[in-house]
């Protein structure tokens, strides 16, 4: 009888940590797949960075999300605006650059001469 029934009863089960080894790749697997997934949404869709859940990034602008935006015109503007060139330099190197040169609205306009001159008189007070 002996031979019939073994003393230990061996269903050929893995070793405990090899079973573990083996969740733990299954979990591997499966946060690579989400991973992958999440990539190729946020690229499909254009979202770069952080989220925008609680506002817009406030390295953001503008100028940098327009598509094909360069970045020669923006060295210009930047440049002028922070006062590095003149305006006739401005326009020129824009041009020079292919960019539309921004029209002034035309000149500021000129006090009239019917206004009296503002004073630094302190205002009467009234009771």
């Amino acid at each position: 009888m002996r031979d019939r029934y073994p003393e230990r009863f061996d269903f050929g089960w893995p070793p405990l940590w090899l079973e573990l080894l083996g969740w733990l790749l299954l979990l591997v697997m499966v946060a690579a797949l989400i991973g992958l997934a999440v990539w190729a949404i946020t690229r499909a869709t254009g979202r770069r960075g952080p989220s925008t859940a609680f506002g817009p990034n406030p390295a953001w602008s503008p100028e940098g999300s327009r598509q094909g935006s360069d970045q020669a015109l923006q060295a210009v503007r930047l440049r002028y605006a922070q006062g590095g060139i003149t305006r006739e330099e401005y326009v020129r190197l824009v041009a020079d650059l292919g960019g539309q040169v921004p029209v002034p609205s035309g000149p500021p306009p000129d006090p009239s001469p019917a206004s009296p001159p503002p004073t630094n008189a302190p205002p009467t007070q009234q009771l």
